[in-house]
């Protein structure tokens, strides 16, 4: 992301010697942002100031890209309660899984199990499995 004039990997301050490190690959917090913006307002040339117009710009592309995320985190949280609810739902079935390698296990669901932040296991015969790995439904 690219924030007014602050366009390289690194920006010094002319004032000290302390150089900070910009890194685009873990996103800018909301602190990171207005430090940028901060330190751009401080060191911008008197004689051609940035133009506010492009602040209020970069802050609303700011606001956009964290309520996208917000957005996408939600999608994911539905997801897997979808994906637990229709796990949950073969409980008494009896399902293929691919095990890999060709593999695959038939029997009757018994159980779900999860664990936050993976997928829903159906159990049969007492092993785990992915959800996902169902490849038929009886």
């Amino acid at each position: 992301m690219t924030i007014g004039a602050v366009n390289n990997s690194y920006y010094q301050n002319p004032d000290t010697t302390t150089t900070t490190s910009v890194s685009g690959s873990s996103g800018l917090s909301e602190s990171d942002f207005l430090q940028l913006l901060v330190a751009q307002l401080k060191n911008q040339d008197p004689d051609s100031p940035q133009d506010p117009s492009q602040f209020a710009a970069q802050l609303a592309e700011f606001a956009t890209v964290e309520q996208l995320q917000n957005l996408n985190q939600n999608v994911q949280a539905m997801n897997q309660a979808q994906e637990l609810g229709a796990a949950a739902g073969m409980i008494g079935k009896t399902v293929t899984v691919s095990t890999g390698n060709n593999q695959t296990v038939t029997g009757t669901v018994e159980k779900v199990t999860y664990a936050a932040g993976s997928d829903p296991q159906v159990v049969i015969n007492g092993t785990g499995y992915d959800f996902n790995a169902i490849t038929e439904v009886d």
